[in-house]
């Protein structure tokens, strides 16, 4: 029986059991890590559980997900383009950061406002607002409107 739906093909069940997989172990990183920064002495003091929720739920967000996204055969080429361009981004600022925090030691909140990179990804696709007599391709037209 046919139906007049739209047919969206799923994700794979090894898919979403790596991601499940990849959140299960980054709980137990997490539980490690709150362990060293309340009780072990680990740089930057103790932190909160809510604190540490939040952590979790921006690397789920900001790289676990594009990760997958960026893989997945169900989303459109062009948007799996832009997840691969915001994980690069934050992989990038991550290696930074770290370094600067573990490394060099020399972490200050100014550099978050230096090394975000949300700023010229939101220039970059909303240039048309900025730039309206500026060429776009095709597939940025339609994903701009």
């Amino acid at each position: 029986m046919e139906t007049s739906a739209t047919y969206y093909p799923t994700v794979a069940p090894r898919r979403r059991f790596a991601l499940l997989l990849w959140i299960a172990a980054l709980a137990v990183i997490s539980g490690w890590f709150y362990y060293r920064q309340n009780f072990a002495g680990q740089i930057g003091g103790e932190m909160s559980i809510a604190k540490l929720l939040w952590l979790d739920y921006a690397i789920i967000a900001w790289f676990f997900l594009p990760f997958f996204f960026c893989r997945s055969h169900v989303i459109s080429p062009t948007l799996r383009w832009i997840y691969g361009g915001h994980l690069i981004t934050f992989v990038v600022r991550g290696i930074i950061e770290l370094w600067l925090l573990y490394i060099t030691i020399a972490w200050i909140p100014p550099y978050v406002l230096v090394l975000y990179p949300d700023l010229l990804r939101t220039l970059w696709l909303g240039r048309d607002a900025f730039f309206p007599a500026a060429q776009f391709t095709e597939t940025a037209r339609r994903i701009h409107g």
